[in-house]
């Protein structure tokens, strides 16, 4: 039976309750920057009918539709006096900004709180129109960042079964994206079995948003031709490497991917939050070194070129290069022929953008999660870390949500705050070399 899941948290790469601002937010011209009090909004991606259809798609082990979804959304303040305004989907989006008597919740949090927004048996059976904390509900927030933290899960199964992203601010919404990976790559000659079962999810953030899906290998073209209003959802099953999404106003994406082995083995699942094909750098660092005894890390990179890629690479067990074709996507590990070295980071370029994601535990059901590699481009030295409690208990008795960084630059000095935070570091650590100097 597998363990029960760390529900993998958001960038550095984080994963915790400490505190160390979203990287995003400099990307889109910083929510403290839009204005003098700064403000950013959120829509909480995959509604809970459609979460449910592809876990029971993915791996039908044990789900009972009649026990429902259970939702956790939580909201982590990055200043003091942060705003926070919730909208729920059920009754209309109705909360005008400006307007704090629209919103149907309102909290105020300083530098450090958390403020988590649970539902448990969300009915999928229909799922009606209740009031629930859960997918496609909107946030609004004044004052400062905040990170946004969103994991959804079957009742039947609980956390063993369960996917978690971060979420994205709309502000680098854009309206096309590339998907890096898919079900072609399950087989040979790649056999990323990782990959076994992909799945896309696609919120719009306007109304009368004309949504374009293609997958390259289907016989559709478009695979999905749909008309969305603002927080309307769409999904496409089995989706491969290179499906494309345009749209006509910004969207977000997700991806699901999973294996059931055959029905050998199950609750094998990673989640990835996808960034705007544009926003694709030339440099990345990854953080998440391998774990050893066999729980082994890899990146799968892709290149979204018509001619082959160069990517260099430096970890600490050494460097060198190596190609990936037109459109393709080739593994870490079949590239350097070796996983991502234990508590290494990885440090990625090329010549043209490129995109990747990583994948912890690859091809294992026991401690499986996903992260996405956030261009160099985005990084800062600000960060506070979402919700990630280790386990599902109320209070969780292990340690299951480490945070990863890595540096950019040689000589770096890393300061933890641990909630409730007092603007003090709790620890440091000093001289960490970056993955790109580590062998200089």
């Amino acid at each position: 039976m597998t363990p029960k899941r760390a529900l993998h948290s958001l960038q550095v790469l984080l994963i915790a309750s400490l505190i160390i601002t979203p990287v995003w937010l400099s990307l889109a011209n910083s929510a403290r920057a839009e204005t003098p009090a700064g403000y950013s909004e959120y829509y909480i991606p995959g509604s809970e009918e459609q979460m449910w259809g592809i876990f029971y798609d993915l791996d039908p082990y044990l789900l009972d539709i009649n026990q429902g979804m259970h939702s956790t959304i939580a909201i982590t303040a990055g200043t003091d006096n942060t705003s926070l305004y919730y909208d729920h989907w059920e009754d209309g989006y109705d909360f005008v900004p400006g307007d704090p008597a629209s919103a149907d919740e309102s909290y105020i949090l300083n530098q450090g709180d958390v403020q988590v927004f649970e539902s448990a048996n969300i009915p999928v059976n229909p799922r009606g129109t209740d009031t629930y904390h859960d997918g496609q509900d909107r946030i609004y927030s004044v004052g400062g960042a905040v990170t946004v933290s969103r994991a959804t899960w079957t009742e039947s199964a609980s956390t063993l079964f369960a996917q978690a992203w971060e979420v994205l601010p709309t502000r680098p919404y854009q309206t096309q994206y590339s998907i890096p990976a898919g079900e072609n790559l399950a087989a040979a000659p790649t056999n990323y079995t990782d990959f076994t079962s992909s799945y896309m999810i696609l919120q719009s953030t306007a109304d009368d948003n004309s949504v374009q899906v293609d997958d390259p290998l289907t016989a559709l073209s478009p695979d999905i031709d749909a008309i969305l209003d603002k927080g309307e959802v769409t999904q496409l099953y089995h989706v491969n490497a290179g499906t494309t999404v345009n749209a006509t106003y910004p969207v977000q994406v997700q991806t699901i991917y999973g294996n059931d082995y055959g029905g050998t083995a199950h609750y094998d699942s990673r989640d990835f939050t996808l960034i705007p094909s544009a926003l694709w750098d030339t440099e990345y660092y990854s953080p998440v070194g391998g774990f050893g005894g066999g729980y082994e890390t890899d990146l799968y990179i892709y290149n979204p070129h018509s001619t082959d890629l160069t990517i260099s690479y430096q970890d600490m067990l050494g460097q060198g290069s190596f190609s990936i074709p037109a459109g393709g996507t080739v593994a870490y590990s079949s590239g350097t022929g070796r996983y991502v070295p234990q508590d290494s980071g990885v440090y990625l370029s090329a010549g043209q953008p490129f995109w990747g994601i990583g994948s912890a535990d690859t091809e294992s059901t026991t401690y499986d999660w996903g992260f996405s590699l956030l261009p160099a481009s985005a990084l800062t030295s600000d960060y506070y870390l979402g919700w990630a409690p280790g386990t599902s208990e109320p209070v969780p008795t292990d340690n299951g949500s480490p945070a990863f960084v890595t540096p950019v630059q040689d000589n770096t000095t890393i300061y933890a705050d641990f909630s409730p935070v007092d603007g003090s570091a709790d620890v440091s650590y000093t001289s960490i070399p970056s993955p790109k100097n580590r062998l200089k």
